[in-house]
């Protein structure tokens, strides 16, 4: 009976793990999504400044025009970086904390197997202990 309370709460845990690791996987597929969009834009953004400069040999007006804009998206690309580092770090230090909590986990489980294995041996010394004493009264 004991054994299969054990299993239920391995199962338990084990559930618990794999719904956190899906949870990770969907939030770094998510994150790989925003950076595949940071990309595409920078690269379309970089595109259509060459372009830009290409069609507009005069006017010195317009290409100020387009280096500030240029300046602004690579500030917004700048700042897009380092969200997304921020958000990557604060992933990791989660990821640290679940192992970190994975481990404590563990330890209790050794803990229990002890305080079980400490019980059995006991429970198996009181069983003898007994029939040592119904011998006694039985026989006299």
């Amino acid at each position: 009976m004991m054994s299969d309370h054990k299993y239920d709460r391995l199962e338990r845990i084990l559930l618990l793990m794999i719904k956190a690791g899906q949870r990770g996987r969907t939030r770094m597929r998510e994150l790989d999504e925003k950076i595949a969009i940071l990309i595409d834009s920078q690269i379309r953004s970089e595109e259509e400044a060459r372009e830009m400069r290409r069609n507009l040999d005069e006017g010195s007006q317009e290409t100020e025009r387009t280096r500030r804009e240029t300046e602004r998206m690579r500030r917004e690309t700048e700042r897009m970086h380092q969200e997304t580092e921020r958000r990557f770090q604060e992933t990791d230090r989660k990821f640290q904390e679940i192992a970190r909590r994975f481990r404590e986990t563990d330890e209790l489980f050794r803990r229990s197997d002890a305080k079980f294995a400490k019980l059995a041996e006991s429970q198996e010394r009181s069983d003898r202990k007994l029939e040592r004493l119904i011998d006694q009264v039985e026989n006299g």
